[in-house]
């Protein structure tokens, strides 16, 4: 049985691309912090008010979407903490290891 497909708060969002932000390598800007910071918690306020947060968070828990946006209201090294996963299995250079470096700058900004 194909399951129906995901219809969250982000699905019709004009500012879609807040799921999945991206940043240049090394330390942000600080103006580059705030605007990411700013789109950050605007996509998590939405993912903590939607009807599809359980099913979400299930599709980033997938490899494939683990290291990548926001899922279900939670970042992508939030999501490979959930797995108890450790930075000695990834090389930085890896998407795994890039995601944790990337949540390791913005988890402190964004929560709290």
């Amino acid at each position: 049985m194909k399951s129906e497909p995901l219809v969250g708060n982000c699905t019709n969002d004009p500012n879609a691309d807040y799921w999945f932000p991206e940043n240049e390598n090394g330390r942000p800007s600080m103006a580059r912090r705030a605007e990411l910071v700013q789109s950050i918690t605007y996509a998590i306020e939405q993912c903590n008010t939607c009807p599809a947060k359980e099913r979400c968070l299930e599709e980033g828990m997938k490899s494939e979407n683990l290291p990548h946006g926001i899922w279900g209201g939670l970042l992508a090294g939030e999501r490979i903490a959930m797995l108890n996963r450790t930075r000695e299995n990834y090389g930085p250079q890896s998407d795994m290891g890039r995601a944790m470096d990337f949540a390791d700058k913005m988890i402190p900004l964004v929560r709290w």
